[in-house]
C-alpha cells in the first residue's frame, strides 16, 4: 500500500513537471529523492506517466495542436527508452506488464501522430487545388 501510495505521488509530481514546463524547455523530470520515494516506487510511477502523456498528446491532437502533441510525445518516448533499458534487472510480472502497455502507448501514438500529419498535409493540397480554381473533374 506505501509502494501504491509513492509510485502515485511520483507519477503526480512528474506529471506537474511535465505539464508546468510546457513549451519552457527547462527543468525536467524530479527524481525520486525530489519526491521523497523510494526508487521502486518511482519507477512504477514513471511507467504510468506514458499513459498520462498519452492522454495529453490525444487531447492537443483534439485541440488541432501537433507540435504540442509531439512534445509530449517526446516526453513518452524518452521515459519509455531509460525505463526500458533498466526493466531486465528488475522483472516482474507487474513490471513486465508496464513494458508491454508502455509499448503499445507509444507505437499507438506515433500511428496517431503521424495520421493527422498525412491528413494535415492531404489538406493543405486540396485548399491550395480549391485556391488556383483547379478541380480535376
Amino acid at each position: 500500500a506505501v509502494v501504491n501510495a509513492q509510485s502515485e505521488a511520483a507519477e503526480a509530481a512528474v506529471v506537474l513537471a511535465l505539464r508546468c514546463a510546457e513549451g519552457r524547455h527547462e527543468g525536467g523530470i524530479p527524481g525520486p529523492v525530489e519526491i521523497g520515494v523510494d526508487d521502486r516506487a518511482y519507477l512504477n510511477g514513471l511507467w504510468d506517466v506514458i499513459g498520462e502523456l498519452r492522454r495529453f498528446v490525444l487531447e492537443a491532437l483534439r485541440d488541432g495542436n501537433v507540435e504540442r502533441a509531439e512534445h509530449y510525445y517526446h516526453y513518452m518516448e524518452e521515459i519509455f527508452a531509460a525505463l526500458n533499458s533498466l526493466h531486465y534487472t528488475c522483472v516482474s510480472s507487474e513490471l513486465r506488464k508496464k513494458v508491454d502497455v508502455g509499448r503499445l502507448f507509444i507505437e499507438r501514438t506515433l500511428g496517431e501522430i503521424v495520421s493527422i500529419r498525412q491528413m494535415r498535409g492531404l489538406q493543405s493540397v486540396l485548399e491550395a487545388n480549391e485556391t488556383r480554381g483547379g478541380t480535376d473533374r
